[in-house]
């Protein structure tokens, strides 16, 4: 890596065994990054250093659920700016949309730092992108439970039906707020005014099989 901050002796080889049977070819750039990254994961270094050498790890494998995991940890023992780690993570997401390991670092923010507007409008976003992006659809539902913001649920979701009526997913998050809304009952009374609903959808798109489930 040809950084001044590392010496040559901080880092960790992988240990393949004595008889490795098929090793995989990594470039030396991955080997580098990734024998520092032993290093400071095993002396629980939670250093400036060791946040920066996270972005690396990311370059290299974006998935890396152990660096997400580890760059957390840093973000902690730094104090660091959070609200600045939200836009780092909207890039990620916007690179790497279906990155399970991306969107659970944005939900751990949004549980510290961020407001059930910033995360709509964030889903939105993506859900702009791709309307069936179930990543965006499922952080949306962690920040309606967690914010406790269900009162507009149940609009948003026809909204994105009326978009595309063959949107799967905008169906079954409609079906899952009209399920868990607290204080709301789902009785024989809503229900028919559900099926009502899906009927209306229906005409429009008579072989929806989004609207028929």
């Amino acid at each position: 890596m040809g950084d001044p901050d590392w010496a040559d002796h901080e880092k960790i080889v992988q240990d393949d065994g004595p008889l490795p049977l098929c090793t995989i070819a990594y470039s030396e750039e991955f080997i580098e990054a990734h024998d520092r990254f032993r290093f400071v994961c095993a002396n629980k270094e939670y250093s400036k250093r060791a946040l920066a050498l996270t972005e690396r790890i990311f370059e290299l494998n974006s998935a890396s659920y152990t660096a997400w995991w580890f760059r957390r940890r840093c973000l902690e023992a730094l104090g660091s700016d959070l609200k600045a780690e939200l836009e780092f993570v909207a890039g990620w997401a916007m690179d790497s949309p279906k990155n399970y390991q991306v969107w659970a670092h944005r939900r751990w923010l949004a549980e510290r730092t961020s407001s059930f507007e910033a995360e709509a409008e964030f889903c939105q976003s993506m859900l702009d992108d791709d309307a069936k992006n179930f990543n965006s659809w499922a952080h949306r539902q962690f920040c309606v439970k967690h914010f406790k913001q269900w009162g507009a649920e149940a609009e948003f979701a026809q909204r994105m039906i009326k978009r595309d009526l063959r949107n799967n997913s905008a169906w079954a998050y409609l079906w899952w707020v009209r399920r868990n809304q607290p204080e709301t009952s789902f009785g024989p009374e809503e229900r028919a005014q559900e099926r009502a609903y899906a009927i209306e959808q229906l005409k429009m798109a008579p072989h929806n099989e989004a609207a028929s489930n």
